[in-house]
């Protein structure tokens, strides 16, 4: 798994280092932090919730970017041995806790559980997978948050703005506490995050609707 995944899962964010923009040194802090990583060959518990047993089933609209081709590929290959994680129904509610799973590759060690495939105490990043015509409602957390689509599309709403459409390749910023929301189209979307700064605190949800 680790001769596969790794290297995509840097290489993706080396290819979107130039397209920071808004907030460059922390995207830069980030890459170097998971470049630092040491990767090793983890013990792991594989846990593959139908949300990603369904991705797994579909054919993704990919990017054009063979760096981005290329980690889609590699979790395909290696989604269902990994440690996938769904959200609370008391967080998230009974519709997106079904059908939204991420995976932590590296981050801190918690003092109890499995925690991250990897260990850094500088970042937090992974996967999620956000099933077809899903909202993930308003929310926000003190960490600086990158997204990056792998595949499929959705759309995203930043404050009290518009929806806008993110289709494959769209690199996606998110300040500290910036309420931002996402919902899906007809098709289930393969992401990558990132997390900086403050990588403790949870998010808090809001009550916006998907209609917005």
């Amino acid at each position: 798994m680790h001769a596969q995944l790794w290297p995509a899962f840097v290489d993706a964010f080396r290819f979107w280092q130039p397209a920071a923009g808004a907030d460059q040194p922390t995207f830069d802090a980030i890459v170097t932090a998971i470049q630092a990583t040491p990767a090793g060959n983890p013990t792991i518990t594989p846990h593959c919730p139908p949300v990603v047993t369904d991705w797994l089933g579909h054919r993704p609209r990919v990017p054009a970017a063979r760096a981005l081709q290329r980690l889609v590929t590699a979790v395909q290959a290696t989604a269902a041995q990994l440690p996938w994680s769904t959200m609370p129904v008391s967080y998230a509610g009974p519709e997106l806790a079904g059908a939204y799973a991420f995976v932590e590759l590296v981050g801190p060690r918690p003092a109890e559980g499995p925690g991250p495939v990897w260990s850094s105490e500088q970042v937090l990043a992974g996967l999620t997978i956000q099933g077809p015509n899903i909202f993930y409602a308003s929310h926000w957390h003190p960490a600086i948050e990158f997204y990056g689509v792998l595949s499929g599309e959705g759309e995203w709403q930043v404050d009290d703005g518009g929806w806008v459409r993110r289709p494959a390749g769209s690199l996606i910023y998110h300040a500290t506490n910036q309420p931002h929301a996402m919902r899906t189209l007809t098709e289930p979307m393969l992401t990558l995050f990132a997390w900086y700064g403050d990588l403790e605190t949870n998010p808090l949800v809001g009550e916006k609707k998907a209609t917005d």
